[in-house]
């Protein structure tokens, strides 16, 4: 029993390692928002997250919301919105850092959009 076990568990963990999720998707994307909603929820997280909220300037979304897909470390997919934005606002010292673009990867699930975070995919379809 023990030399059986001994040959089957390598062979096993060598077949989980090469396998791979290829093709599934753990999350979907949801519908999609409206531009409004969108920018809506853009400017809380914003205004959340800015050292100094009042200081946004310039803010306009360049593109999105469209479908990008993360890859996993497993080789899984997950599905999301990304919007590319523009804005510009004060940095820690006070100044203002001059118009630059970010993304946001969202995710509308029900009635509202939630940011996800993309820490654990390896690379994404596109980026801003």
């Amino acid at each position: 029993m023990r030399k059986t076990l001994s040959t089957i568990v390598p062979v096993l963990m060598m077949t989980a390692c090469t396998t791979g999720f290829e093709n599934l998707i753990l999350h979907e994307e949801g519908p999609k928002p409206s531009l409004e909603q969108t920018r809506s929820f853009i400017l809380q997280d914003l205004h959340r997250g800015l050292r100094d909220p009042e200081s946004l300037k310039a803010f306009s979304i360049i593109s999105g919301p469209e479908i990008v897909t993360g890859i996993t470390a497993g080789r899984a997919q997950e599905k999301a919105w990304i919007v590319c934005v523009e804005y510009n606002a004060k940095n820690v010292y006070g100044g203002y850092t001059g118009i630059s673009t970010h993304e946001y990867i969202l995710r509308f699930s029900g009635e509202s959009l939630s940011k996800i975070s993309k820490i654990n995919w390896i690379s994404q379809s596109r980026t801003c």
